[in-house]
């Protein structure tokens, strides 16, 4: 479900990606899970640094042929009436005219990228070109290791009740103080579905569970068994009890072969878009 937004949530951090991008010579790679709201701030940032009279090139992930192509309309090298030449050549085209003029180029969920196209916009990065890219996640090669990296953080309650509060105005609906506390407690500061359980509250769906869940770490409670099992070991071999300590001993081995399958899962926690 997609959302518009009128207000940005995070001031501080578009203030800082306006100053840096403004700056010269640093492009920025924005990272956030999904629903933290790295497009709406990857819009409002490029908004903001359009109207101070930067020139702002917005493009759409895609094949590297539709990428030139939109780029080479923006930079009006060419127009929809016009033959375009080959891809090598308006590559070649596109990547002197982007040298000639200053430009920030903008791409969200960059993510979807294809290898020949991050490759190319690895080139213009090392020719100090700017870009702005936002994804979610970040790959961890090629380009996306070369870029100064910000990584969105879940949103304060405060701007969560404020989230709430905007979405209920704009539905025209009232929200209660406790009926704020409920929606806010299943957003876990995800403005995405602080926007969604808003909706919900208001056609009447009562999710019967969240959307988001942790993983408990339970490796201190496997290295407390084995411990416990070495003891049960050392207890049978001193009292000359050898079932007791073969019995600790496979027991010792289960629990060994279940916490290296339990390391083999992967880690973090299971949140809406991972």
């Amino acid at each position: 479900m997609n959302f518009q937004t009128n207000s940005c949530y995070r001031e501080k951090e578009k203030n800082l990606i306006v100053e840096t991008l403004l700056a010269g010579g640093h492009s920025l790679l924005l990272v956030g899970k999904a629903g933290l709201g790295t497009s709406t701030l990857l819009k409002f940032a490029a908004d903001e640094i359009e109207a101070k009279g930067a020139n702002v090139i917005r493009v759409n992930p895609a094949s590297m042929k539709q990428i030139l192509v939109s780029l080479a309309f923006q930079l009006n090298l060419y127009s929809e009436d016009d033959k375009l030449p080959t891809s090598p050549r308006l590559q070649k085209e596109v990547t002197a005219a982007l040298q000639n003029r200053k430009s920030i180029i903008v791409i969200d969920e960059a993510n979807r990228l294809t290898v020949a196209v991050r490759t190319w916009l690895e080139e213009l990065h090392e020719n100090r070109q700017i870009l702005f890219l936002g994804t979610k996640p970040a790959l961890a090669r090629d380009l996306f290791l070369k870029l100064p990296r910000m990584e969105l953080k879940p949103l304060s309650y405060e701007y969560i009740r404020k989230v709430i509060a905007d979405t209920a105005e704009e539905l025209q609906i009232e929200v209660t103080p406790a009926d704020v506390a409920n929606l806010q407690s299943r957003c876990a500061g995800n403005p995405m579905l602080a926007r969604r359980v808003v909706r919900e509250h208001h056609i009447g769906l009562q999710p019967s569970q969240h959307d988001h869940t942790e993983w408990i770490n339970g490796t201190p409670f496997l290295i407390g068994a084995l411990i416990c099992l070495t003891m049960i070991r050392f207890i049978g071999r001193g009292i000359g009890d050898t079932n007791l300590y073969l019995f600790g001993g496979m027991l010792a081995v289960a629990v060994s072969l279940l916490r290296l399958f339990m390391f083999s899962l992967p880690k973090g926690s299971k949140k809406l878009g991972e």
